[in-house]
């Protein structure tokens, strides 16, 4: 705290930084799509599962579907007469969820190990079970149909530009270009 009251405000950190934000997490064990339970945080939450919806890797958060739900809030736009509340589920701290043991269906901690033919597994610490990752699905899936301003793919993929055979076919400037250029000199020398 020292050192930064000796320096000058210009060079000071803007805002707080929080606690939470210092020290990232470098292996994660929750990702989307996991099945958690929650186990930490408000009295009224504890026990309740549901599914990953998004990792906040760099505030160590997660948005469990169900769960933590909270009113949210739009505001009124021109045409309409009256803004939009609805129920959504908010953030909470990592720590507070677990995931679910598949075959007592509680919640367990995770250890990391390597089968035989070495593919990287989480397995529960509760029954030695292996908890599979979730297929990833990307939330908008690409247009696998070309349309009619796409490109062809052996377009995209033809060379196009030689560098060392296309500079002996560039052959002399055009008139033009070498009057512009003689201009530009003359101009320079009357200075």
């Amino acid at each position: 705290k020292m050192q930064l009251a000796s320096l000058p405000k210009a060079l000071r950190p803007k805002g707080k930084v929080k606690k939470n934000e210092l020290n990232p997490i470098k292996r994660w064990n929750i990702v989307t799509g996991d099945k958690v339970m929650v186990t930490g945080g408000p009295e009224h939450l504890h026990g309740q599962t549901g599914v990953v919806l998004a990792v906040l890797r760099e505030k160590k958060r997660v948005i469990v579907e169900g769960v933590n739900m909270r009113m949210k809030h739009l505001k009124q736009r021109y045409w309409e007469s009256k803004g939009q509340s609805f129920m959504a589920p908010a953030s909470m701290h990592y720590s507070n969820v677990n995931l679910v043991d598949p075959v007592t269906g509680e919640a367990t901690r995770v250890k990391r190990a390597y089968l035989e033919d070495g593919t990287k597994v989480r397995i529960a610490k509760r029954s030695g079970a292996i908890i599979e990752k979730p297929e990833y699905k990307p939330s908008r899936p690409k247009n696998l149909i070309a349309g009619p301003k796409d490109t062809p793919s052996e377009d995209v993929l033809a060379v196009t530009y030689k560098p060392f055979a296309d500079f002996g076919s560039l052959g002399p400037l055009p008139d033009h270009v070498l009057n512009s250029l003689r201009g530009a000199e003359e101009v320079g020398a009357g200075d």
